[in-house]
């Protein structure tokens, strides 16, 4: 079942986001879902301190009281998984909803065209009860990253900084570790190779290569040590036979 919280406090764009989310999934005969309406963030926050659980959440930003950015973070400490949409009337907190982890990020009024194709791949990801998150420190807080969403995790100047598929990059602060014991956790995956001293890459992100280079499907290069290379070269045609 798929649990979805829509937080509007204009019934107008409440009745036009139900409207076209309720049409979407109608078409999606592969889903069971549920749709649930809130207009203030204290009455979602509620639902959820009373048990609710809710897979996907659209939120606005913009509210009295209880803000949809407040609303995420405390989300964001409860459920790690949780799917967060948000719809808002200016791009203004598109930098800080990033941070708090949110999948995506549109501008009201909200239109079929750019709605659908994010609802596509936010459920795509709800229905992958396998996804793994890297616990990534940022200076205000920790944030889990997913895996998936990861096209490479590199070293500058002693901090670490993550490449993500929708084109930010995020920075954290210094670490206390070394980075190879930083991205142990990512190498126990089969999609993630540590290719030099300073980078690790998401082979699932790779479109070509050459015997000193990754380049990445965001055009990013990346270095192959020498002593690297050969693992690095078999690795990743292995995976690309197994996402054939």
């Amino acid at each position: 079942m798929l649990n979805i919280a829509i937080l509007e406090d204009c019934s107008i764009q409440a009745e036009v986001i139900l409207e076209l989310l309720t049409e979407y999934l109608k078409k999606r005969l592969d889903i069971k879902w549920n749709v649930k309406s809130f207009s203030s963030g204290e009455e979602l926050f509620d639902s959820i301190e009373a048990g609710d659980v809710y897979n996907l959440l659209l939120l606005d930003i913009l509210m009295p009281g209880l803000n949809g950015m407040e609303l995420a973070r405390l989300i964001k400490k409860q459920d790690d998984g949780a799917k967060i949409i948000f719809l808002t009337a200016t791009k203004d907190y598109a930098i800080e909803a990033f941070r708090i982890f949110a999948d995506y990020y549109l501008v009201k009024p909200v239109k079929r065209k750019e709605f659908y194709p994010v609802l596509d791949k936010v459920i795509k990801k709800t229905k992958d009860k396998n996804e793994l998150f890297f616990r990534f420190p940022m200076l205000e807080a920790d944030i889990n990253v997913p895996y998936s969403s990861i096209i490479c995790v590199e070293l500058a100047t002693r901090r670490p900084r993550i490449h993500l598929e929708r084109g930010e990059i995020l920075t954290g602060k210094c670490l206390r570790q070394s980075f190879n014991d930083f991205i142990a956790p990512l190498l126990k995956d089969k999609r993630f190779i540590h290719t030099h001293k300073s980078y690790a890459i998401n082979l699932s992100y790779v479109s070509t290569h050459n015997t000193k280079t990754f380049i990445m499907k965001n055009n990013l290069s990346i270095p192959i040590t020498k002593n690297k290379y050969s693992e690095a070269k078999e690795r990743f045609y292995s995976s690309r036979y197994e996402n054939d």
